[in-house]
């Protein structure tokens, strides 16, 4: 693809320089593997980004849950079956922060919800 114009790849550097990377990029790179049973796999790394509020591009197969994440906060998703097709619709990407939808993935509310699932197979 030769992105050498247009993409930066940064060292190791402490994590609070790496949220300000984060913040200050045009957009942030997560790849899901390629297994069989991706689907559950929603990397940390994930939150982080939708923290910052920077696009994020997603290379993975369209069966796994952190595309729908990710789409649902108008992230753009390339799966690797397909890599030239989804490359050129990459140039439409739009920024949408939406903190409702962010507020739905916070450690709080996350913990809440598998509080109630526990909750609720105990009392069953």
């Amino acid at each position: 693809l030769n992105l050498g114009n247009v993409v930066e790849f940064i060292e190791y550097v402490p994590h609070r320089d790496a949220i300000k990377h984060m913040i200050d990029s045009d957009a942030l790179l997560i790849v899901i593997p390629d297994l069989p049973d991706n689907k559950g796999i929603i990397p940390g790394k994930l939150y982080e980004y939708l923290r910052s509020g920077t696009q994020i591009i997603l290379i993975g197969n369209d069966n796994c849950n952190a595309v729908d994440i990710v789409k649902s906060f108008g992230g753009f998703c390339i799966n690797k079956n397909r890599p030239n097709l989804d490359i050129e619709k990459m140039n439409s990407m739009k920024l949408r922060r939406e903190k409702s939808k962010l507020d739905l993935y916070s450690r709080r509310n996350q913990t809440m919800i598998l509080s109630e699932i526990f909750s609720n197979c105990v009392n069953t």
